[in-house]
């Protein structure tokens, strides 16, 4: 029974700081003020249930907190723990840097003295190359002469030989080393970032434990007024959301985890991270596109709103495998929207993970089988969190690691790594600055409640 009142501190606490913002920054859009009002939303509801359960069940009894602030501190500990050994990691990827670099400087180094014997050795063979038998002979004043003018000819050769030997093993090895250093450099940079995470983690493991030292026991009226609260702040934002309600029709932030989970269940991929993909490509589904393709052979279309003309709306190659999968669902291709195209390529993406046909034709039998479906559509969101994270996945963002995340997020882009795309590369960057917010303001206060 101590034990359940002291979790109801704890949803107490960890949801006490947040603020409800139904009028956010002029920055932010609709769509992304939408999608962060479902978050707490969806937060604030499971409170409200769990709370109110254990307020009904524990009227009247005191919770002793000292063993639950023991198991944070010990929890603390552990991620100091294990912040002191990333930094050890940094410490010896840094080492393991610096000497790939001084080998590749050696070799380096090596090779030029190389490529000034092989030169020399060359021109040697040149000027004997120059000289024919008949030439040579005149030219000795004897027999043996002769033959040991041979002699050093062989040897010439026999030295340019070994020499190019060399120089092909020193290249082969400085490669072998130019790759370990990029593996280094990667390992480096992952553990950089996971130091990032843990020191936040730390942090607020810290300033909630200060908390609970400081948290009064036996507060029943208080924990009442919370749940008022709390129900309040929840018809706030049914208030909110209800205002930004616009053309589209977003995904509930709640429904959208549900769907990341199921993905991450089937193949891996965090759902942070895809959470991030999908708000970036389309708000949670509230913008699926405002073209519509109107020449099937050409691929222009019309605006949606403005019945404009506009060019490029569909790469001709994906408009057969569109005809084809918009029959298969019952709609009409006419009148079912795509994205418009950017500044300079083409659109014509579709649903929430803003998938082109030719793609999505190519995962369509993997995501049918992983879900036990016929004919799976890119306007169902699970269908379509499950296509994202397939494409993702196949782009190595497996393990949750950031570079592999961020190279995945880059060539869902521009199909590339981010080294290849200075868009991609910003399109990657901004993906996982989201993933982080989505994971530490909408996904952690839901563990545990």
């Amino acid at each position: 029974m101590k034990r359940k009142i002291f979790m109801l501190l704890i949803l107490c606490l960890a949801f006490g700081s947040f603020a409800i913002s139904p009028n956010k920054s002029s920055a932010e859009t609709p769509a992304e003020q939408k999608a962060a009002l479902e978050a707490q939303l969806a937060q604030l509801e499971q409170e409200i249930a769990s709370k109110q359960a254990d307020l009904d069940a524990q009227k009247g009894h005191s919770a002793s907190l000292s063993n639950e602030i023991a198991s944070l501190k010990t929890k603390i500990n552990t991620t100091k723990g294990l912040i002191s050994a990333t930094n050890l990691k940094i410490v010896k990827l840094s080492s393991q840097i610096a000497d790939k670099n001084s080998e590749i400087k050696d070799l380096s180094s090596k090779l030029d003295h190389e490529l000034e014997s092989l030169s020399q050795l060359l021109k040697n063979t040149n000027d004997l190359d120059n000289s024919n038998f008949v030439d040579l002979l005149l030219s000795s004043d004897t027999v043996s002469a002769f033959y040991g003018d041979i002699t050093t000819y062989s040897s010439i050769k026999e030295g340019v030989k070994k020499s190019v030997d060399q120089i092909k093993g020193v290249k082969t090895k400085t490669e072998t080393v130019k790759q370990e250093l990029v593996v280094s450099k990667t390992a480096q940079e992952d553990a950089k970032q996971k130091l990032i995470a843990d020191q936040k983690k730390k942090e607020a493991d810290e300033a909630y434990q200060k908390q609970l030292l400081s948290l009064s026991k036996d507060k029943e009226n208080q924990y009442q007024q919370i749940l008022n609260d709390r129900r309040a702040k929840a018809a706030s934002i049914r208030s909110a959301l209800f205002s930004l309600a616009g053309g589209g029709v977003a995904i509930p932030f709640g429904d959208a985890y549900k769907y990341a989970l199921q993905v991450e269940q089937k193949i891996g991929v965090r759902p942070a991270f895809l959470l991030a993909i999908i708000q970036q490509e389309s708000s949670f589904g509230i913008d699926n596109g405002s073209c519509y393709v109107s020449d099937m052979a050409t691929g222009s279309g019309t605006g949606s709103k403005s019945g404009r003309t506009i060019s490029n709306v569909m790469y001709p190659k994906d408009i057969p495998i569109f005809i084809s999968l918009m029959n298969n669902l019952g709609r009409d291709p006419f009148k079912t929207l795509v994205s418009c195209p950017q500044s300079s390529g083409w659109g014509g993406a579709m649903g929430p993970a803003q998938m082109l046909a030719s793609t999505w034709a190519r995962l369509q039998p993997r995501i049918a089988t992983l879900l036990s479906i016929s004919t799976p559509d890119p306007w169902r969101p699970i269908d379509a969190f499950l296509a994202s994270g397939l494409y993702l996945y196949d782009a190595g963002a497996r393990g949750g690691s950031y570079t592999s995340e961020l190279n995945a997020a880059c060539q869902y882009f521009s199909g590339r790594n981010c080294s290849r795309s200075k868009a991609g590369s910003s399109y990657g960057k901004s993906v996982m600055a989201r993933a982080s917010k989505i994971q530490t303001t909408m996904i952690d206060p839901l563990q545990g409640v």
